[in-house]
């Protein structure tokens, strides 16, 4: 895709305002013109905080700073609302891509959450029947082989709806619903390198590309759709977990992704407690994407 509607890995970039998939399929809302929105519940005292930064990413652009609620049952994040335009415009191969990093020590302050959340409903049509695509992240503390958790170590996994995928497979249809056993990916707090049960050990305040690939339909490459993630380096490596739309199997094929409801912070059943290193950063570009047919990548340069 080139032309006015860019290239097919930024697409166009703009305001957030003038976000528009139906007008062009790929777009990147460029944080440095500060209109993007930040989600979050709750009132007054504890529901956390999004600042605005207008430099200082690893590129010398625009980044928002997110810090989390103190009180449970809470959630933040930043949001891109409305995708599917009114229930006008049908997404089901979807795809969201930022750029991320953490606090310097958020593998061991971090008890992990919901940490970005997509919405979809089972109609093109408001207010009916939704499914939730989630991408959780977590402690390494509970597997039933106590050589495999690591204390002040973080992982991240797919689920659809709270059914949990840990297993450390790129694609799986047998993962389990803890992580109980290795995974592909650790965050770790700044200064902690290596690698554990023979994945990489990444320090939390370094540069991440996170995206997220949603299909709801059937593919000749997944018939039975897709709820998969990516982290990128900057080294150039990645890690990929996926696992099929209806890994809960009640939930149908053939939803249509209506907004991405918060991403980058987390829904936090049990709240974290406040500390100056606890926040996450997310900055540059947001790209969304529709009828891509693959994944993006990270965006030139990182």
């Amino acid at each position: 895709m080139t032309g006015a509607c860019g290239n097919n890995v930024v697409g166009v970039v703009g305001t957030y305002a003038n976000l528009n998939l139906a007008a062009c399929p790929i777009y990147s809302i460029n944080l440095a013109h500060n209109d993007y929105p930040s989600h979050y519940n709750g009132i007054g005292v504890g529901t956390g905080s999004t600042t605005h930064h207008g430099s200082g990413w690893w590129d010398g652009s625009a980044y928002a700073r997110i810090v989390p609620p103190t009180v449970d049952g809470l959630e933040r994040g930043l949001t891109v609302r409305d995708l599917f335009r009114n229930a006008t415009l049908a997404i089901q191969d979807f795809n969201l891509r930022f750029e991320w990093r953490g606090g310097r020590a958020m593998g061991s302050l971090w008890d992990g959450a919901k940490f970005s959340i997509i919405h979809t409903r089972r109609s093109l049509t408001n207010g009916d029947a939704e499914d939730r695509p989630i991408f959780f992240a977590r402690q390494m503390d509970s597997s039933d082989n106590a050589s495999f958790n690591r204390n002040n170590t973080v992982v991240f996994c797919p689920a659809q709806g709270t059914v949990q995928s840990w297993s450390n497979q790129a694609y799986t249809t047998a993962g389990t619903y803890y992580p109980n056993g290795p995974q592909n990916f650790y965050l770790t707090d700044t200064g902690v390198t290596g690698t554990f049960q023979g994945a990489p050990l990444v320090p939390s305040s370094e540069y991440l590309t996170i995206e997220y690939r949603i299909v709801t339909i059937a593919t000749q490459a997944h018939p039975n759709g897709l709820i998969a993630m990516r982290i990128y380096r900057r080294n150039g490596t990645f890690i990929e977990r996926g696992i099929p739309w209806n890994w809960d199997a009640v939930k149908p094929l053939g939803n249509f992704v209506t907004e991405v409801q918060q991403f980058g912070c987390g829904q936090y059943n049990v709240a974290p407690t406040p500390n100056a290193d606890l926040y996450m950063d997310i900055g540059g570009y947001v790209t969304v994407a529709r009828n891509l047919n693959g994944w993006l990548g990270p965006r030139p340069g990182f």
